[in-house]
This record gives C-alpha cells, sequence and structure tokens, in this order.
C-alpha cells in the first residue's frame, strides 16, 4: 500500500453526537482510504477524514514529545510510528464495511452534513518561541 503524508496543516472535522468539532492536524493517506491525526493534550488523534470517527489514540510519550517538537519531526513520527499501524488495522479489518456502518451512525447524530476541509495556518497552534535562553 502506497503511504502519503501530507505535510500541509488542516482543518478537519470529528464527529460527535451534537455537532462536528474542528480538529488540527496532517492527511495520512493509505492506499484509497484517508486519515487525518493531530495532538491533543489526551495523546495523538488519529480519525478517518470522510466520517469524522476516531480510529486510535496512541498516548503522549518521551518520543513523542521530542519528535513532535517540530514540523519536520511531527511528520517523521506520522511515517514511521502511525501509519505503520494503520496498515495494520486496515489489513486486520474490513475497512470499508466500518466505514459504511460510520456513516449509518453519524447519521443517527442528526448533525449533518460534514463541514468541507481546508487548509489552516499552523501558527493558530504555536506558541511564539521566545529568544531569552533559560
Amino acid at each position: 500500500m502506497k503511504i502519503e503524508v501530507d505535510g500541509q496543516f488542516k482543518k478537519f472535522w470529528l464527529a460527535y453526537p451534537q455537532q462536528w468539532v474542528p480538529f488540527y492536524g496532517h492527511e495520512i493517506k493509505i492506499g484509497k482510504y484517508s486519515f487525518c491525526a493531530g495532538g491533543t493534550e489526551r495523546g495523538i488523534v488519529v480519525s478517518e477524514t470522510s466520517t469524522g470517527s476516531r480510529v486510535i489514540t496512541l498516548p503522549l510519550n518521551f518520543l513523542t514529545h521530542i519528535m513532535a517538537a517540530t514540523r519536520e519531526g511531527t511528520l517523521d513520527y506520522y511515517e514511521t510510528f502511525v501509519a505503520p499501524m494503520l496498515v495494520n488495522a486496515i489489513k486486520r479489518n474490513d475497512l470499508d464495511k466500518m466505514l459504511v456502518e460510520m456513516k449509518e451512525k453519524i447519521a443517527t447524530f442528526g448533525i449533518g452534513e460534514m463541514p468541507p476541509i481546508e487548509i489552516a495556518d499552523d501558527s493558530i497552534i504555536r506558541e511564539p518561541i521566545s529568544d531569552v535562553l533559560n
């Protein structure tokens, strides 16, 4: 399967029972499937992009903090650790059937169509870096 991690920061949408919630991160394409990955206080959340359904949450640890300190490190982390997990999940599960079930469940939420995915400016999540050395 072809794996592609998109370096463009984007605004995705997660499906919650009451509403669509914005989620910022990067797209990971594996074959015909598309996922988004981004950091939260709980860890690295990976969701399927067409349904906004969470696939996995990876806990934060020392390696995550070190690698995700930069954009390049984050993309390397996604390619090295997250993408292989997603490939295994695709191989073990009937993802097409799961996507149909997820779309049916989201329809029961009554939240309507998912808003479009947009290119985002990653400055919204980055703190200014101080040039003062501690």
